[in-house]
């Protein structure tokens, strides 16, 4: 097990997360594949042990949400929201 203080993900970081609707690189290691592992294990609850998976393997679900992440946190354009229409019938 590791102490508080160490992590596992060193080396160059070569990936990006997404930010703000758009895709962004982060200072270290540690960051961006922290932060990648929190979101696909929030969103795949069927994900194995995250302490068992590969950085390749965090990537490859991290992906998977890639598009719907940027779709969500895009900044607001400063339009009114719509109002959901109502059915007929």
């Amino acid at each position: 097990m590791l102490a508080l203080d160490q992590t596992f993900f060193v080396g160059k970081v070569v990936d990006r997360v997404v930010r703000s609707g758009a895709d962004v690189r982060l200072s270290t290691a540690a960051l961006t594949y922290t932060e990648m592992l929190l979101q696909a294990a929030r969103d795949y609850p069927g994900l194995p042990d995250p302490r068992t998976l590969t950085v390749p393997e965090i990537v490859f679900f991290y992906n998977g949400l890639r598009d719907e992440l940027r779709r969500h946190t895009r900044p607001n354009t400063g339009a009114p929201p719509r109002a959901p229409r109502r059915k007929h019938g």
